[in-house]
């Protein structure tokens, strides 16, 4: 646990929580994140108090807050019912003897949680691709796939290579400077499709075999 002292302009700021370095959501977490995406974006990299997150709702149009400062609490308390932000210290303002909460994010990195590939969940979405996938391929390539047992035994290799890669992916962070700083910077949802994109590069790179067999049953 950190204790930090910063000074700012006629306040000083306490802080004594060091938010972890990455958290898995579930699906109700990360659904609340994007409910509230304005605070969970503010609260990335730097403590807040509630007045300063009241500003994130203010409109420059018109001139006049989106939503009220009893909101913001409200907001908070969600948030930290669902364990993605917490109270990580307080402020003490020159003139002034009531303290103010700072509240911070309780990861610098939110990513989805793990499923389980032979969930019975998953298994019938790498299904439904499949089926979706030999629709779209053949009607844009203008190519029929008539081995199609062996169209969805690759696809089902490809499926649970981008799986692995991106659990491999998100391992590294923690021990990896410019993986944290690079992910610290980003939302939840980018995170996850980059992760996805450089998933299917590393299987390019290292399973070019793949690509051969996809081609192939193009070709015949």
């Amino acid at each position: 646990m950190s204790n930090k002292k910063e000074m700012k302009g006629n306040h000083k700021d306490f802080i004594d929580f060091e938010p972890e370095i990455i958290k898995f959501l579930t699906d109700e977490q990360h659904f609340t994140t994007l409910k509230y995406q304005p605070i969970i974006a503010a609260l990335r990299n730097k403590p807040m108090t509630p007045k300063e997150i009241h500003e994130l709702y203010y409109n420059e149009d018109s001139k006049a807050y989106t939503c009220s400062i009893k909101s913001i609490y409200r907001y908070l308390e969600k948030l930290e019912d669902a364990d993605l932000i917490r109270v990580a210290g307080y402020r003490i303002t020159e003139g002034k003897r009531v303290s103010e909460n700072l509240f911070l994010r309780t990861a610098q990195i939110f990513s989805k949680k793990n499923v389980n590939p032979n969930h019975p969940s998953a298994v019938k979405k790498r299904n439904m691709i499949k089926e979706n996938l030999r629709v779209i391929l053949e009607e844009t390539s203008d190519s029929d796939i008539k081995d199609f047992e062996g169209f969805k035994e690759i696809i089902e290799k490809w499926l649970l290579f981008e799986i692995q890669y991106s659990r491999e992916i998100v391992k590294k962070i923690p021990s990896s400077e410019r993986l944290k700083d690079r992910f610290s910077k980003l939302d939840m949802e980018f995170i996850n499709y980059l992760n996805e994109f450089a998933s299917r590069i590393l299987i390019l790179i290292e399973h070019p075999d793949l690509i051969a067999k996809i081609q192939k049953i193009f070709s015949d």
